[in-house]
């Protein structure tokens, strides 16, 4: 596997990447796939590109959105069951206010009304990335059938609740080995905005 940047990253400026990745060519199979987007929705993710109009939560969102379609056309041609849970995360996460959506995506699901809720959302407050983190584990099944797949996209680093880099790697360590002792996780993690190209907690 191959994983490569269109564009150079240059310090103290908007980094808006789009990376490639390049694999082995190999069919679509039957899978069911637990994708969990752990999401910042924090104030700082109100701040627009310098090359459009559009906020980095807007950014998101249309990822989300986009992804949310690649799924569906995968679960038609290959039956697939994926099943999606977005944690919005600023000063807290899950709460009454600020609920997580978790939905199957299956040959036959209608899109649009998660779509109207991925879009509805609106950047505001810190970041709790101790939160975000602690919700997924809460919502991820202590024995499933699914593989689990989880996506951090934030832009930058905890303001709130645990902010020390160390004890945010125990707490990303102990939930993929206690995901992966029973099926196997993906931990991915997505930089928006300013600070993209740079050496940063989640590269730890």
């Amino acid at each position: 596997m191959q994983i490569e940047s269109l564009n150079t990253p240059h310090k103290d400026v908007e980094n808006f990447m789009t990376l490639t990745m390049r694999v082995p060519d190999e069919p679509d199979r039957k899978t069911h796939m637990h994708w969990l987007f752990v999401v910042d929705k924090s104030g700082s993710m109100f701040t627009s590109g310098n090359k459009d109009n559009r906020t980095r939560l807007e950014h998101v969102q249309h990822t989300l959105s986009n992804m949310m379609e690649y799924l569906k056309k995968h679960a038609m041609d290959t039956s697939s069951i994926h099943k999606l849970t977005i944690i919005w995360f600023n000063d807290n996460a899950n709460t009454e206010l600020n609920p997580a959506l978790t939905f199957e995506i299956l040959k036959d699901t209608s899109l649009t009304p998660y779509h109207d809720l991925i879009m509805c959302q609106s950047p505001e407050g810190s970041t709790n990335i101790s939160a975000a983190l602690n919700t997924a584990d809460v919502l991820i099944p202590k024995t499933s059938i699914n593989k689990t797949a989880i996506v951090f996209m934030s832009d930058g680093e905890p303001t709130t609740g645990i902010c020390d880099h160390g004890s945010l790697q125990e707490i990303v360590h102990k939930l993929v080995d206690r995901v992966e002792s029973t099926n196997p996780c993906m931990l991915s993690t997505i930089f928006i905005g300013y600070g993209a190209g740079e050496r940063g907690l989640m590269e730890k």
